[in-house]
């Protein structure tokens, strides 16, 4: 799987003897373009590498998925120990992934999260007046599946028939099959489910108005401290409720309640709201305010972060 790496790494090599750049960037998940990165950096010693992670290396949960192998851990971890020492600055994508990338080798590492473009929250007219939508947009897999928020879900409309007749729950990206499964096993909010698959910025921008709390799935792993999904930001941006499940000490839910403290709920997998809780988040009628000090977590404003992280070099 990284045959590739060493002819890329020539054909690089050659343009950087001819281009001169003043620094290289290396960024993954595919973590083997940090390989490439480390041939380029033992041909030009002094040119300054900045390795930009945007999930972990040796403790991606996925790699579990994979049934890696004890000798291909340890790859891994080699790999990813080289690539550590010889960067000249470590960048990842949340607090937690900094301090325990850094940790590995010694070193700071410095975390710039995602962010949002501001025109991709600049939402439409809503156009389902009288319907009480919950939406997710993105990706939800087997380790983002609330089981027990659909099983109160599905009690909750049980006893609330009216508020059942206006109730929608909506996903907008890639829902796997596994998850679509699950929810066949509650008939009353399977009926009031709807996916739309990928969709285009728009028709989100859409789906975000017309909602009234937007879920936020982490993984439920051992990364998930640091686990901030990207679309975390729109959500926040949005002016709209906003409940996460999955670490709510972790670095996503942190990052949500500092900017939405009197909108925005959090759970962990084990403590989903109940059906009471729910009546709470469902009849709070505290208009969305503003995210406190959302401009930070503009793409703009984090580029200009970058820039002076590599002017520094």
């Amino acid at each position: 799987r990284v045959f590739w790496v060493k002819p890329t790494a020539k054909y690089i090599i050659q343009h950087i003897e001819q281009l001169k750049p003043d620094v290289i960037i290396t960024t993954g998940t595919p973590h083997s373009m940090h390989l490439i990165g480390l041939w380029v950096k033992k041909k030009f010693p002094n040119l300054p590498w900045l390795v930009d992670f945007r999930d972990p290396w040796s403790d991606l949960d996925n790699l579990k998925s994979f049934y890696a192998s004890k000798l291909a851990m340890a790859y891994h971890r080699k790999k990813e120990k080289q690539v550590l020492q010889a960067a000249d600055t470590l960048l990842t994508v949340s607090p937690s992934w900094a301090k325990s990338m850094g940790a590995k080798v010694g070193k700071k590492a410095v975390c710039i999260t995602n962010g949002f473009e501001p025109q991709d929250v600049n939402l439409p007219a809503r156009t389902n007046e009288g319907k009480f939508v919950i939406a997710h947009v993105g990706i939800i897999n087997s380790l983002r599946n609330p089981l027990k928020l659909w099983q109160s879900l599905e009690k909750y409309l049980s006893q609330n028939t009216d508020f059942a007749q206006r109730f929608e729950l909506h996903f907008a990206g890639t829902v796997e099959g596994d998850v679509v499964e699950s929810l066949t096993q509650f008939p009353l909010l399977s009926k009031k489910t709807v996916f739309h698959g990928y969709v285009g910025h728009s028709a989100v921008a859409q789906l975000y108005a017309n909602s009234d709390v937007l879920l936020v799935l982490l993984n439920d792993s051992d990364i998930s401290q640091g686990h901030i999904p990207g679309k975390v930001f729109e959500c926040m941006a949005s002016g709209k409720k906003v409940v996460s499940i999955g670490n709510k000490n972790g670095d996503a839910a942190v990052i949500i309640q500092d900017a939405l403290p009197t909108t925005s709920w959090h759970y962990n997998f084990t403590d989903v709201p109940s059906p009471d809780i729910l009546e709470a988040i469902i009849s709070s009628n505290q208009e969305a305010v503003s995210a406190t000090n959302i401009d930070t977590f503009s793409r703009e404003k984090l580029t200009e972060k970058l820039a002076a992280l590599l002017n520094e070099k």
